[in-house]
């Protein structure tokens, strides 16, 4: 029962001591201190131009924009506005290449042509009876898919733009962003 007892007044007697040299009156060191002038650096004003830089990775993204898509892939060949330009409905923007479906409609415009011209051919052998019918609507058919590619190709082409070629596309009234 002593060593508690003993234990708990040196506890007690160690806070006392600590606490009357905590709250002494030695007033020498604070009034050295304020006997000093404070610390105050002078330099001369002078006007320059500042450049705030921020590097950072990441991905910068407008507060507006517009995504102008096409119905076909081709390479763009001019484009008709510049950033911040107010565009009508129906101005063109951009104009596309379309030289592969134009190149596709001829060679499709050539082959109905062959094909047409030896149908009449094999009607003038089939009147002859020296060739059989069959042959003739054998003939007939690839007539008539030359003819449905080539509609096709113009349809395709057609589709691209409804004034004419090359292709464009058309945005309603906006301004292009900057």
């Amino acid at each position: 029962m002593l060593r508690p007892l003993r234990a708990l007044s040196l506890a007690f007697g160690l806070a006392f001591i600590a606490f009357a040299t905590g709250c002494s009156r030695n007033d020498s060191a604070p009034a050295a201190t304020a006997s000093l002038p404070p610390l105050v650096t002078v330099g001369k004003v002078v006007q320059v131009e500042w450049q705030d830089e921020i590097q950072a990775l990441g991905t910068a993204q407008a507060n507006e924009s517009v995504t102008l898509t096409a119905k076909v892939t081709e390479t763009v060949t001019r484009v008709n506005f510049q950033d911040g330009d107010f565009v009508e409905a129906g101005a063109v923007l951009v104009d596309l290449s379309g030289r592969a479906e134009v190149a596709q409609l001829e060679a499709a415009q050539a082959t109905f042509v062959e094909a047409s011209k030896q149908y009449e051919r094999l009607a003038e052998l089939v009147k002859q009876g020296t060739i059989p019918r069959s042959q003739l609507d054998t003939q007939l058919s690839v007539r008539d898919a030359a003819r449905a590619r080539a509609d096709a190709i113009r349809a395709a082409l057609a589709d691209r733009s409804s004034r004419s070629w090359p292709t464009s596309c058309r945005p309603s009234s906006a301004t292009v962003p900057a």
